[in-house]
């Protein structure tokens, strides 16, 4: 019977990579609002500070926190309002 130690043991799983998914970044949002479009659009985000308004692609709540300092979160925002003591990275 084959197995893993073997050689000829075949996985049936697939592996995710996810290493540099979201290689480039849109832009920051700091002390301004951003209304996104068509060409300036985004698939993650970082927020460090507080005093943001987020919204997401597809409609919903407006999100004004709960959100950990410098973790990427894959979301697509369609609105981003910072205060000056709020920055917003978006990212592709």
């Amino acid at each position: 019977m084959a197995n893993a130690m073997s050689g000829s043991f075949v996985s049936r799983t697939k592996s995710n990579q996810f290493v540099n998914m979201y290689s480039t970044f849109v832009g920051s949002v700091n002390d301004a609002i951003l209304d996104t479009t068509g060409s300036n659009f985004n698939t993650a985000f970082t927020v460090y500070g507080t005093g943001y308004q987020l919204k997401g692609h597809d409609g919903g709540a407006v999100m004004t926190g709960g959100f950990e300092s410098g973790s990427l979160y894959p979301i697509k925002l369609s609105y981003v309002s910072a205060s000056s003591n709020a920055r917003v990275n978006l990212f592709r």
